[in-house]
């Protein structure tokens, strides 16, 4: 270990200069495939700082408010009067339905998000429309204002009449900045905004499925926000049934999702990275082992052992710090250009920097990784003898894992890997790193075993009869400096991890879509008055859609778990910690349907109800435990008799809470829920034209529409998975490239050797296609297999969707690294063919 002593010799880092004068460019070829992963890392982390930032500085517009109050029914007197008592508050209401909007003059309609706001909505983020003053006179009840995408589909515009149940109201104009989204259904319903006073004439009953009733809370400045929440708020409000979120939940819950993307990220990053290191480590062994007779001469000389090791350590390095710079100059570039590219999907508009602190980490993380991966290469230098500068046989060395610092080296180096992939870790979860790190070592070790058994083969089934070319592109997978395990770490690990995102994401797409069409019903109409089932279904069945079936059911609050609140906390089990019921498990609303074929109970008999089994889990009630649902004013008290399971075939029948009885409870009315077959998209479209004509006001849910955009979404996250995945393909290439010219002396020995032999140019071109596209071939067999390996437990373990192996991009990925080694193989070797033999015979190549 003296060589480290050595490191801070000024001789030893002018002759590390000296020696790389010959090898520079080539060195600094293979520290571009630490730039990849570097660059990522630079922009994926400056980007979450930014966001970061701009969150600190735009929460309070990105809520709307300091609080916001939530509940799925108006809220109770109790609420109000706790609202109306918080010190100098400021509360604007609003009440928001999913429903349709037809347009009056062409007749389309759409699934919408409607909000009713009070003036003077929202205290912050205040919208921008277009013309600027539709906004006011919305608020003032004039009529709407739409998202854009709404009005594109309704095909309106300003001055068209827009229908929402029995209210016609004509569009004002479009939103080019809208209001603070709260709500998830605006994911697969556009918004569109009217006052809050008109709310009454839409015939909407306030208790309907998917309405959400909201109150927004703005304290004076100063005012300390959370202490009121917590003290004066969230427990008595969640007993009446509604909700409270604050500035500080919501940048809280945005952050922990940030950590969780920069995290997740920033590990497909890492895998780059590694590439990158086993790149350097690859230049710093071809670049070594050229170099052992400077070395034997050095030894002849003087030099000892640790402070021949320590010069080239010192290029090692310098391939590290060129490497981390030019990363975090793309890092720097790409944070520039990310607003231009990430516009549509950041939730703030922000304004982007090079964060200090990332761009050192990168600097450290590449330098850290430059220097554990060049140490294992170099050392072969230590064991070069002062003899082998006039006799070449004479190595004096021994085997890698025969050498004692070996074993030192080797946990130098995987120590490193867990410490960057632990660094990238969540917060709340900093074992993921080296779980991802474990599954990448056991990869590439799959990779390195694949590759032995390869050469192997190659070794093995060669047969004297078979063709001279076949022959020497066989032998040159297991020759002496062959590339066959290099081409398959970097090019199978690329290859591996773009496959495994491609066929993640379309096995969950062809899950939805499954789903979709194995589904018995596919078109649902909710909130059906008793008296409309009769119009509702000949509507159905004339415009060709086939009735599947329909359930009653009820919308309740859940009060009551055991006989105790949601405020109320429970004694400590014996043995078990898992005591707290989730607080929003109170404020949601629960769809209760019942068989009319059940058999009546008995005169005083208490009311049986059959809960789905994730529901009880998480409520941690079980068989004979006891539940208060709440309706309106009725209050029902409930015994779990049974457990059930949700089935994907028929959704009518996957309620969370069913009733054992055949009827309703005395005193709750009941809504219905329709459940039909459309042929596709297009006859759903229509089907919802005529049944929003015949039933103003209920709610349609068409699954064919709602699957598309879920598709959609999939779509459009994927596309950042895939360009970090591509990182791994792009530095692999580097790789490759690299290595084809460190290899050039090589091939051009023997190309000059079988000329010799008599071996025409064609004969060695058509060697070096065979060698290329049987190296390509096993690189992308390799990564396909391992692909499908990581692809298993993916959708088994963590999605739980069907494992589906997808053929089309598994074939394709075989003919495009096929064709992409070859072809930068054979432009990498011009000239190795008709390279005179009589420059290597003088040690000139």
């Amino acid at each position: 270990m003296n060589f480290l002593l050595h490191l801070f010799s000024p001789w030893c880092w002018r002759m590390a200069w000296r020696d790389s004068r010959r090898a520079r460019a080539r060195l600094l070829m293979f520290s571009v495939s630490i730039m990849a992963g570097i660059a990522a890392l630079v922009t994926i982390g400056s980007l979450r700082d930014s966001l970061l930032q701009a969150l600190d500085n735009e929460a309070r517009a990105m809520l709307g408010a300091d609080v916001f109050v939530q509940g799925k029914k108006p809220l109770t007197e109790k609420a109000e009067e706790i609202l109306r008592k918080l010190p100098n508050a400021q509360v604007q209401r609003e009440t928001s339905f999913a429903t349709m909007a037809m347009a009056v003059a062409n007749q389309n309609v759409r699934l919408v998000q409607a909000r009713a706001v009070e003036e003077g909505f929202p205290f912050f983020g205040k919208p921008v429309s277009d013309p600027h003053d539709a906004w006011s006179r919305c608020l003032a009840g004039e009529g709407f204002v739409l998202e854009p995408a709404l009005a594109e589909h309704l095909a309106v515009r300003a001055g068209d009449m827009i229908r929402i149940g029995e209210l016609d109201l004509p569009v004002l104009g479009l939103l080019t900045k809208p209001p603070p989204t709260v709500n998830l259904m605006s994911a697969f319903a556009p918004e569109m905004f009217f006052a809050k006073k008109l709310a009454p004439q839409t015939g909407i009953p306030p208790g309907s499925t998917f309405t959400n009733h909201r109150a927004w809370v703005l304290f004076p400045d100063g005012v300390n926000v959370d202490k009121i929440v917590n003290d004066s708020m969230k427990g008595q409000l969640r007993a009446e049934g509604a909700s409270v979120e604050s500035v500080s939940n919501r940048k809280r819950n945005i952050t922990q999702v940030l950590e969780r993307i920069y995290s997740f990220l920033s590990l497909i990053a890492f895998v780059a990275l590694v590439l990158g290191g086993l790149g350097v480590a690859s230049a710093i062994h071809v670049h070594a082992v050229e170099r052992l007779p400077v070395v034997a001469t050095m030894r002849c000389l003087g030099c000892s052992p640790g402070r021949a090791m320590a010069v080239y350590v010192i290029q090692g390095m310098w391939l590290g710090v060129a490497g981390a710079a030019g990363g975090v100059l793309l890092g720097y570039a790409a944070v520039k250009a990310a607003p231009f590219v990430l516009h549509e999907v950041l939730p703030v508009d922000i304004e982007t920097h090079l964060s200090p602190s990332v761009a050192g980490q990168a600097l450290i993380f590449g330098f850290v990784l430059c220097f554990s991966f060049a140490l294992l290469p170099l050392l072969c230098v230590r064991r070069v003898p002062a003899l082998a500068a006039v006799r070449a046989p004479v190595t004096g060395g021994i085997r890698l894992w025969r050498d004692p610092l070996a074993w030192f080296m080797l946990p130098l180096v995987a120590g490193s890997l867990l410490w960057l992939s632990r660094t990238l870790s969540p917060p709340d979860n900093p074992n993921l790193g080296p779980q991802f790190c474990g599954a990448l070592l056991l990869g590439m070790l799959g990779l390195i075993f694949g590759a032995w058994i390869i050469m192997l083969l190659a070794r093995a089934v060669v047969r004297p009869w078979w063709p001279f070319t076949l022959r020497q592109g066989l032998a040159a997978l297991y020759r002496p400096r062959n590339q066959t395990k290099l081409f398959l770490l970097s090019v199978g690990m690329g290859v591996a991890l773009v496959l495994t995102t491609v066929l993640t994401q379309s096995m969950l797409a062809e899950f939805l879509n499954s789903r979709k069409i194995g589904m018995k019903e596919n078109f649902f109409v909710i909130d059906l008055k008793p008296e409309q089932r009769e119009t509702l279904a000949s509507v159905l069945k004339a415009g060709g859609a086939e009735v599947v079936g329909e359930a009653p059911f009820a919308t309740m609050t859940l009060s009551r778990v055991n006989g105790r609140a949601p405020n109320e906390r429970r004694p400590r089990d014996p043995g078990n910690d898992s005591i707290r019921i989730p607080g929003w498990l109170f404020t949601q609303a629960y769809r209760v349907t019942w068989d009319p074929k059940n058999p009546p109970p008995a005169d005083g008999e208490a009311l049986k109800v059959s809960v789905e089994k994730n529901l009880a889990r998480t409520l941690k009630v079980e068989i004979n435990g006891r539940l208060t649902f709440t309706s309106g004013d009725h209050k029902l008290e409930c015994i779990v008799t049974g457990l059930h399971e949700i089935s994907w075939d028929r959704m009518l029948d996957n309620f969370p809470v069913m009733l054992t009885t055949q009827s309703p409870p005395a005193g709750i009315t009941p809504s219905w829920a329709f459940g039909a077959r459309v042929h596709d998209s297009g006859h759903g479209a229509r089907m919802q034209r005529e049944v929003s004509q015949a039933l103003p006001g209920i709610t349609i849910l068409d699954i064919t529409a709602i699957t598309t955009v879920l598709a959609d979404i999939l779509e459009r996250g994927g596309w950042l998975v895939h360009s970090l995945s591509l990182l791994t393909v792009v530095t692999g290439l580097i790789i490759v490239v690299a290595v084809l010219l460190a290899g050039r002396r090589d091939r051009v020995e023997e190309s000059v050797l079988l000329r010799t032999l008599g071996a025409s140019r064609a004969q060695i071109r058509r060697i070096l296609v065979c060698e290329y596209l049987l190296l390509g071939l096993f690189a992308s067999l390799a990564g396909v297999a391992l692909s499908i390996l990581f692809t298993w437990p993916l959708a088994t373990q963590l999605f739980h969707v069907p494992y589906n192996t997808w053929h089309w991009p598994l074939a394709l990925a075989l003919v495009i690294v096929c064709a992409l080694t070859t072809a930068l193989g054979m432009a990498l070797s011009r000239g190795v063919a008709s390279h005179p033999p009589l420059s290597i015979l003088r040690g000139e190549g």
